[in-house]
């Protein structure tokens, strides 16, 4: 049984991580970048948060990868908070990491991989 609206689920989100609604377009934003797909018009969160229009799937599962939570949770199928707890910290020690990578040079971004490769073991 559905516990909660996904409009529910974002004002969560942007309470518990403390996000303007414009930090949540771009994070959403970031992730249509690296998909290669049209971005979020600068209303489309506010609408979402409001509960005026219900998301898609194709942007559940863009604001899902953007705040690092599983799709079912944020459409309030499931009822536990822990998932977004525990996965919000990865999700923004993972964006963390993206970012700094990028920033790189690619020759230091070739020792990084290699690093890791070594790490892997």
């Amino acid at each position: 049984m559905k516990k909660s609206t996904t409009a529910d689920r974002l004002k969560y989100l942007k309470r518990y991580k403390g996000l303007k609604q414009s930090e949540m377009i771009e994070a959403c934003n970031r992730v249509c970048r690296q998909l290669g797909i049209k971005e979020f018009g600068k209303s489309t969160i506010s609408q979402y948060i409001n509960g005026k229009v219900e998301p898609k799937q194709d942007k559940i599962y863009i604001m899902a990868k953007a705040f690092g939570v599983n799709e079912a949770w944020l459409m309030g199928w499931e009822d536990t908070e822990d998932d977004v707890s525990e996965n919000t910290g990865q999700q923004t020690t993972e964006d963390q990491l993206i970012e700094k990578f990028r920033s790189l040079s690619a020759a230091m971004q070739e020792k990084v991989i290699k690093i890791i490769d070594i790490l892997k073991g």
